[in-house]
């Protein structure tokens, strides 16, 4: 009877310790909202035309155009009063800014483009392109002068030298009612950038003349070849003396000009460029053609080479 009286005993203490007592690894972790006051660094974005411009406006400093953020114009300005052998650029608007590994393959580059605004604030001329890297010296790039002056300039970040770091492809809209632009491309090293895009260093040459009943002849390196047929701006062409009865009676000729340009990744881990020509046949209104063509950068020879071309008509 005792014994049946001990077990019982026993039996009770266990129960009470594990229906009264709760385990340990049973019990949840609190959850609690992440402190509001708290916020993640953002990456600068290149020409987001969502970021707002900044609500102060400095005095010696312009209020930046809406694709340049509060914190990367405040970042450009800071940048620049730092280094006095960069005060004559205090007053330049800043146009873009990005963030890219273009001078190490470590540490991350901030890229700003400026420049002077013109009257009415759309044109900016004497364009310039500040890099700066923690820990190298700060790069400063003046745009050659024939393409210095522009409107609304961007930029994209792609390796098209083949040299494992980012290149900056800069896009600047000449302001124009051809919709042309003017294209540059950097690339950096020892502390310096250097030009290796400017149309004039691409290996493709354009030619194009008038023909008897309304017909245009363009070439690409002497090897494309495409006949455009102009009969639908007879009367037009007439008017403007390019022809009469069907005969050339100018020695005006076509002419093209850069509208694009499109980077994209190539079989051999790096990027190719792709660039798009509009051609026009007497005014900038007029568009005969337009000229897609593929380029590669050899970073064995320091030069463009041409890949391929293509024309077609504009209706």
């Amino acid at each position: 009877m005792k014994l049946n009286v001990f077990y019982y005993f026993c039996a009770l203490l266990v129960l009470t310790f594990l229906f009264c007592i709760p385990p340990v690894y049973s019990q949840a972790l609190p959850i609690t909202k992440p402190d509001s006051s708290v916020t993640k660094a953002q990456p600068l974005k290149i020409s987001d035309p969502k970021t707002a411009a900044p609500e102060a406006v400095v005095t010696d400093f312009p209020a930046p155009v809406e694709s340049v953020s509060k914190e990367q114009f405040e970042d450009y300005k800071s940048r620049i009063e730092a280094n006095p052998q960069l005060s004559k650029y205090i007053g330049y608007t800043l146009l873009a800014a990005g963030v890219g590994r273009i001078v190490s393959s470590e540490t991350p580059s901030t890229i700003f483009v400026a420049g002077k605004p013109q009257s009415g604030g759309v044109i900016s001329s004497n364009l310039t392109m500040f890099v700066f890297t923690q820990g190298y010296s700060d790069i400063v790039a003046v745009f050659p002068k024939s393409l210095s002056t522009g409107a609304a300039p961007s930029f994209e970040l792609h390796d098209v030298t083949d040299d494992k770091l980012a290149d900056v492809i800069l896009t600047i809209p000449t302001g124009g009612s051809g919709a042309a632009v003017n294209c540059l491309i950097y690339t950096c090293k020892n502390d310096k950038a250097y030009v290796v895009y400017p149309h004039s260093k691409v290996p493709m040459f354009f030619k194009g003349r008038f023909e008897p009943g309304y017909k245009a002849l363009l070439f690409i390196n002497n090897v494309i070849k495409k006949e455009i047929n102009l009969s639908s701006r007879k009367q037009l062409y007439d008017a403007q003396g390019i022809y009469k009865d069907g005969k050339v009676i100018t020695t005006e000729t076509p002419w093209m000009f850069l509208t694009s340009v499109k980077p994209f990744a190539n079989n051999a881990g790096f990027y190719s460029l792709e660039c798009f020509y509009i051609v026009k046949g007497i005014s900038n209104v007029d568009s005969i053609a337009e000229i897609r063509s593929v380029i590669v950068y050899s970073d064995s020879r320091k030069a463009w080479q041409f890949r391929s071309a293509s024309i077609r008509p504009v209706k």
